[in-house]
């Protein structure tokens, strides 16, 4: 892979990544670190309960605030609106695409007999998307952890697919799979037993995140194909956006036009194509140190990696 240097485009994505992903983490803890903040929210929630936007008595799953095991905080969309069974719908329904993305990524590149690592991603993401679901659908606390939990894992598995990129097939990493499961491990217990701090687990999953784009960023700038190099900056543009309007309804939920927009929805779109993208550009990768004369294939959005030899098993 020669190495070329990165574009002036990439780096002013990786410049707004990074501005907008600090801003999310400071505006989170700021949120819900103090307890006032924890009891204007309630307080919002009763008046939103009494006009019947949020979670509203009689519905079959209840609402957020209701009785205790509900989750730890309500998105901007409106609840019980569209059916009774679905607290969430627009949310709960851009939730399955995640899940969609997670088995065509599998289903995909099932000839190139990839390793052990991209399963553990494939069904990381998977379980994110049906986690996305039951919490969006319900707004259990035990759903968000549903949510929440495989997002911490899924980031382990994408981390060892990044430092592990060019190793030989065969190698394996005992140590640095052994570190990121106990980390891992570690960092899983923050959500379980501070169930009302939210900001825990975004300072991990937002720190684990721009560890491994920074790791990925480097290898990009290593590699001469625009195909594969095109998906990555297109995944991370796509990231990047889904960020900033995660952010956006985040901190300006008491807006009219941003209640109407269902921004977290639309997230949950940018995501899944951000993570399709990134996720393709690192299996070329792959397939390029195990010397099968990889190429990308298809259109978009839906494009994969294909195999210009004969594939023989990696191990």
């Amino acid at each position: 892979m020669p190495y070329l240097t990165s574009s002036p485009r990439l780096d002013v994505v990786m410049l707004i990544l990074a501005i907008t992903s600090i801003s999310m983490i400071v505006n989170v803890i700021v949120l819900n670190a103090e307890g006032a903040g924890a009891e204007a929210r309630s307080a919002v929630r009763d008046t939103a309960n009494s006009d019947g936007r949020h979670g509203a008595r009689g519905t079959v799953f209840g609402g957020v605030g209701q009785t205790a095991g509900f989750a730890n905080h309500d998105w901007c969309e409106a609840n019980y609106v569209v059916t009774p069974w679905c607290a969430e719908f627009w949310n709960t329904a851009t939730s399955c695409v995640l899940l969609c993305v997670a088995v065509f990524a599998w289903a995909a590149h099932r000839s190139l007999q990839l390793e052990a690592r991209f399963t553990c991603a494939f069904v990381g993401f998977g379980a994110v998307g049906a986690g996305s679901v039951f919490f969006h659908a319900t707004l259990w606390h035990s759903a968000q952890l549903a949510d929440e939990l495989p997002m911490l894992w899924v980031s382990a598995a994408h981390t060892y697919i990044i430092v592990a990129t060019e190793d030989k097939p065969g190698r394996r990493r005992t140590s640095l799979a052994a570190a990121l499961f106990t980390g891992t491990v570690l960092v899983s217990l923050l959500p379980v037993f501070y169930p009302q701090r939210q900001d825990l687990f975004l300072l991990a999953f937002g720190v684990a995140t721009l560890v491994n784009i920074f790791l990925s960023t480097s290898l990009h700038s290593r590699i001469s194909d625009s195909a594969a190099r095109r998906l990555y900056e297109l995944g991370l543009l796509s990231y990047v956006v889904g960020v900033v309007l995660w952010l956006v309804e985040r901190t300006h939920c008491h807006q009219p036009l941003v209640q109407r927009l269902q921004l977290h929805a639309w997230w949950h779109l940018c995501s899944a194509l951000g993570w399709l993208y990134i996720c393709t550009f690192w299996i070329y990768l792959r397939c390029d140190v195990r010397r099968l004369r990889p190429f990308v294939g298809g259109r978009l959005p839906l494009e994969s990696v294909r195999a210009g030899v004969a594939v023989a098993k990696a191990m």
